[in-house]
């Protein structure tokens, strides 16, 4: 007979007497009761261990170079900063703006 699956819930209503039978299944289990992971289940392991990550925004984001005078920098770094922006925003804002401008969707 298969095992029912136990959820946090139904461990909750269990006797303590059968709580106390599964720690001690637990307890010996042993690495030859284990097999290595399937690539499906690789895959999934390594992305919970990674986490989250950072939340999409718009239809995600690309990272570029930009070449920028060292003076120029320094001001939209200053100009920024006054503002709570980072560059990106500061980049991102002013390339809005120009397509704002310029009637480009």
């Amino acid at each position: 007979m298969k095992k029912q699956k136990l959820t946090a819930s139904s461990f909750e209503k269990l006797s303590d007497s059968e709580k106390e039978a599964i720690y001690q299944e637990c307890e010996n289990i042993t690495w030859e009761d284990s097999r290595p992971l399937t690539a499906k289940e690789r895959r999934q392991w390594e992305a919970m261990k990674r986490g989250p990550g950072r939340p999409k925004k718009g239809s995600g984001v690309s990272v570029i170079s930009l070449s920028v005078e060292n003076d120029l920098l320094k001001t939209v770094d200053a100009f920024a900063k006054a503002r709570g922006l980072n560059r990106s925003e500061f980049f991102s804002r002013g390339a809005k703006v120009m397509l704002a401008a310029n009637a480009v969707a």
